[in-house]
């Protein structure tokens, strides 16, 4: 009598990816009548092994699609930490004669940067701007020496800047220009200003700060009158003649001289702008806590 049994049998299975363990179910009497002899149990065992070695089974992974496996490599993404340029100062110098000028105007230039593209695009603006400046003035010097009514002498214009906020984000520059023509009985002086998205290197503007509804410029004038009324109070300047000054109004033109600080917005005001040119230029800081209310939340202020 011929018994037969049923053994599970496991051979361990080793591909590139895993190891893998194949179950053969198997008749102990099929064996032995391949083989001839319970002897042979080890070859057939080595021979059905090599077989399942040649075209293993994978087991799936249960988040793959079905019959398909996966491999998680590790992540090779880095973040490269923010990069803080850094600006040397150069100066923009033109002269001439008949009519006699000199121009001397001291800008920045941004190194450092890791978009060139950005940098590039920052610094020709500014190069831009000064030259702008540089041709009016000297466009309205030979308007006035054609019209016979120029001045015997030499016109200058001189110009000078300050940082007030440079970081990985955001560049922001203050010019102020001296313009002294021959025949002026004293020289004016205009405030102008510059600030960057280093990002993009585009010249943000007061909309792109506070959105673009103007009703921001009404808190920006009071603002700027209530503090500039307290400022001149000492010159014995009337709070009248400051709260009804039409350069404080709530105008885009009036407040284009704005410029960032870490923790402020500053309004530059040109001579003449509020009040008498006597008085010379004036300055506003206003801090940005103050100013929460009006501030964009997806602008440059509300994301540091």
């Amino acid at each position: 009598m011929i018994y037969h049994m049923t053994q599970l049998v496991s051979f361990r299975v080793i591909t590139p990816r895993r190891v893998l363990f194949v179950p053969l179910a198997m008749s102990i009497g099929a064996l032995i009548g391949a083989c001839g002899s319970t002897t042979s149990l080890a070859a057939v065992a080595k021979t059905t092994t090599t077989a399942a070695s040649a075209s293993p089974t994978l087991v799936a992974s249960p988040l793959s699609p079905t019959g398909s496996t996966s491999t998680t490599l590790p992540s090779t993404t880095t973040t490269s930490p923010s990069v803080v340029p850094t600006q040397v100062s150069q100066t923009y110098s033109k002269s001439g004669s008949s009519p006699s000028f000199s121009v001397n105007i001291s800008y920045p230039v941004i190194s450092g940067m890791t978009s060139s593209s950005a940098q590039n695009g920052i610094n020709s603006q500014i190069y831009g701007a000064v030259a702008s400046w540089a041709n009016s003035f000297m466009q309205n010097v030979a308007m006035a020496a054609s019209s016979g009514s120029g001045p015997n002498g030499v016109s200058n214009l001189t110009g000078s800047y300050k940082v007030t906020l440079l970081d990985a984000r955001l560049a922001s520059f203050q010019f102020v220009l001296n313009t002294a023509a021959a025949a002026a009985s004293a020289p004016n002086t205009s405030i102008q200003a510059l600030t960057f998205s280093l990002a993009s290197g585009t010249v943000l503007s007061l909309s792109d700060l506070f959105g673009t509804n103007n009703s921001f410029l009404t808190t920006l004038s009071n603002q700027a009158r209530a503090q500039l009324t307290t400022q001149l109070a000492a010159q014995g300047v009337p709070s009248a003649q400051i709260q009804s000054a039409p350069g404080l109004n709530p105008l885009l033109s009036n407040f284009a001289a704005f410029n960032i600080t870490s923790n402020s917005l500053i309004l530059g005001f040109s001579q003449g702008q509020v009040i008498s040119s006597a008085i010379g230029d004036l300055t506003v800081n206003i801090p940005l806590v103050d100013l929460k209310s009006i501030i964009d939340p997806t602008g440059p202020l509300a994301n540091p």
